[in-house]
């Protein structure tokens, strides 16, 4: 994330530590602790505004299949302009509308309640998209350009910042790379990068997520992910049954809707694992977890 090739750190290692590693090792690496710490990370359900900012931007790729006149792909991203918080990115081939169904979808999985109001460009994708993902209970503002009051700039202030780390770097090498490249950049701009309109926060501290992070912030990450089992991962598919909320000093798991008995035992149990308590009160009946 400060800008080094593979290559380039697997020199510095050398000449500072004395050890040979291969640029490839180093690749691996950042694949392996990418998905590690993203995994970590989603099991907490940020705190943020009833409007999500939209958008797609064109990422130059070596090994990929030719779309159009060059090689490259497509990164849709998802911010909530009010704590910068990044919810969802995901990379594609084209601009379709089945492609802005999957970001929109993402989204949908990693916050606890549906957004009010959708910001976008005018591509004609999304207006189809958001209007099947969110049955019409969404309003979809179309943004054009600066000249007729813009006001999608924070997350095309996100893709101009993507824009420049790529510069040095001339492409992302497959398909594979963009994906984990999006992921980590995700990883880095929410929990990692300090943000001047934020008073010097993270964005994850804006919305409400402070895991406590010391000056390598990234090595914490690691060590609080492998640490601490994943109940969402672990939940699997029951996770539709189930709305999660992270009330900062609490996570609370409430049903959705009646639950049939053997897989409420089963969600019930594997929360209990992961020291969750069931809160008998009516209506307001949950699973509540404190947070230390």
């Amino acid at each position: 994330m400060n800008g080094m090739s593979y290559r380039a750190i697997s020199r510095h290692i050398e000449s500072t530590h004395d050890i040979t590693i291969t640029h490839v090792s180093v690749n691996n690496w950042v694949k392996k602790y990418t998905y590690i710490i993203k995994n970590y990370v989603e099991s907490f359900y940020p705190q943020v505004s009833d409007v999500w900012s939209l958008d797609e931007m064109v990422l130059n790729v070596k090994n990929t299949k030719k779309t159009g006149k060059g090689f490259h792909d497509w990164l849709w991203s998802i911010i909530d302009p009010k704590t910068r918080f990044l919810i969802a990115t995901e990379v594609s081939k084209r601009r379709e509308i089945k492609d802005a169904r999957k970001i929109i979808a993402s989204g949908k999985k990693l916050i606890s309640q549906n957004p009010n109001y959708v910001l976008t460009d005018c591509l004609n994708s999304y207006q189809e998209a958001i209007r099947k993902e969110f049955e019409n209970r969404t309003a979809h503002v179309k943004t054009k350009s600066l000249k007729d009051g813009f006001v999608n700039r924070p997350i095309e202030r996100y893709h101009n910042e993507i824009r420049e780390r790529l510069k040095a770097r001339r492409g992302l090498g497959n398909d594979e790379s963009a994906q984990t490249f999006s992921e980590l950049l995700k990883i880095n701009h929410n929990f990692v990068k300090p943000h001047q309109g934020l008073d010097g926060q993270t964005s994850a501290q804006a919305a409400n997520i402070d895991l406590n992070l010391g000056q390598d912030k990234y090595l914490d990450l690691i060590k609080q992910a492998g640490a601490k089992p994943n109940f969402v991962n672990n939940l699997g598919k029951r996770i539709n049954k189930v709305t999660i909320v992270n009330e900062g000093d609490s996570i609370k798991v409430t049903p959705k809707t009646w639950i049939d008995k053997h897989i409420w035992r089963e969600i019930n149990d594997i929360l209990k694992l992961h020291e969750f308590g069931w809160l008998s009160n009516g209506k307001d009946s949950c699973w509540l977890k404190l947070i230390s």
